[in-house]
Formats: C-alpha cells, structure tokens, sequence
C-alpha cells in the first residue's frame, strides 16, 4: 500500500538579521502505473520558482526520465539524477512558478526502462503575483579587491495580470561591497508567465563577512517588496 506523507501548505523562513520573509511550499505526488507493482511517491519542494524533487520509484527499473504535465503536454523536464529507485534533482525557471501558484492542475511523470509512473501533484497554491527566486546568495570567500563570478536572480510574474517593476536596488551597511552587472527588471511590465533577470557581484574592498540585501519592489499587493539576502567573506 503507497504512503501518504502529512503535507504542510508552507513554511515560513525568518532570516535572522534581516526580517525577509520566504514563502516554501511542500508538495507530493503519489505515483502509480500500469501494473500494481508500478508505483511510487515523490516530494516537491517549492520556493520562488525553483523545484527540489525526491521521487521514489518502484517497478519501472532505474529512472531515466522526470517531468512534470499538464493536459497531457510536457511542461518542464526535471534536471534529475538518477539511482535504483530514487530520483532527486532541483530546477528552476519561469514555468515552474507558475505550476508553484496551481500546483492541482499539474502532474509529475517519472519513467523507466519497465515502465512509467505518474500522478498529480498535491498542495496548496501560493499567493500568485511578482515572485523573486533565490531568496539568498552566498559568494564565499573571496579575495579583497577581487571580483567574484556573477550571480543572478530571477523575478516571474505567476499572476494572470501584469505587474510592474519599479525598483531593484541592494541596501544595507555593506551595500558598497556589491554592484549590479544587469538589471532587466526595474522599470518593467511584466506580462504573466513572464520572467525578467538581475546580475550582480561581490566586490569586497574589506576583509570579514559582508551582508547586504538585494531589494525588489513592485506594484503587486501581495508581493510590494521582497529581500534577497546577500552575502560573502573577503579574505
């Protein structure tokens, strides 16, 4: 008999210098085939517009293949890796806000080389709007003086009306310590299903932890500011 776990609708983060507030949902799918020995479960784990998958298959061999459906179409192929029985991986793109906002109407398909397994996702939507992904960004150590390889952010609007962007901007006592490369985002319309980027760096001109936060606001009630909590050691 499959399992079904108890589900939390979200989980609250609360930053503890910093009081930014990060919505993650935990998601399942019960998975069944063709056969009754074909089954499995998988957890999803959702935030902003990125996925955590860990699938347990049963009956269908080693899995070669994760994707989640919607009306019988391929929506987003999981970037899994694949073990007997176990599929685990994480993802990210503008789609998968969107299947974050109505989880209900979408289905997770895990296929092998005996078999495909699949069923619908289980959850409760998050407030849809102006959503910002990853909520934190980690340089490590680098060098004082030194540039430090390029992050980005990406900011969906899972709603089904446009918002806009009106500010992108990074604040705090150790704001100098970082600098925007790219900013598609401020000023911008966004259209539903629509995603725009933000580049930046660590630039540490002192040595020890830097701390800052990557600020982006929005005409968007649910969602009128968001904080990406930045961070990096210069060494």
């Amino acid at each position: 008999m499959k399992r079904m776990l108890n589900l939390s609708a979200a989980l609250l983060l609360v930053a503890a210098v910093f009081p930014t507030l990060a919505l993650a949902q935990d998601l399942s799918a019960d998975l069944s085939g063709a056969t009754a020995r074909q089954e499995g479960f998988a957890s999803l784990v959702g935030q902003g517009n990125a996925v955590r998958l860990t699938a347990l298959t049963n009956g269908i061999g080693t899995p070669t293949r994760a994707v989640i459906r919607r009306g019988g179409a391929d929506v987003v192929e999981l970037d899994a890796e694949f073990n007997f029985g176990l599929a685990t991986g994480t993802t990210s793109g503008g789609p998968v806000a969107a299947i974050l906002a109505d989880p209900a109407s979408y289905q997770l398909r895990v296929e092998g080389p005996d078999g495909v397994i699949e069923g619908p996702i289980v959850g409760v939507a998050s407030a849809a709007g102006v959503i910002v992904d990853p909520l934190r960004r980690n340089f490590g150590n680098v060098p004082v003086g030194t540039n430090s390889e390029p992050r980005r952010i990406f900011v969906t609007n899972t709603a089904d009306q446009p918002y806009r962007v009106t500010l992108v901007g990074i604040f705090g006592p150790n704001r100098a310590q970082y600098r925007i490369l790219g900013d598609e985002c401020s000023g911008t319309n966004l259209a539903p299903n629509q995603r725009c980027i933000v580049t930046f760096r660590f630039v540490p001109a002192a040595a020890g932890l830097q701390k800052a936060l990557l600020v982006v606001r929005s005409n968007d009630p649910a969602h009128l500011e968001t904080h990406v909590q930045l961070r990096g050691d210069g060494v």
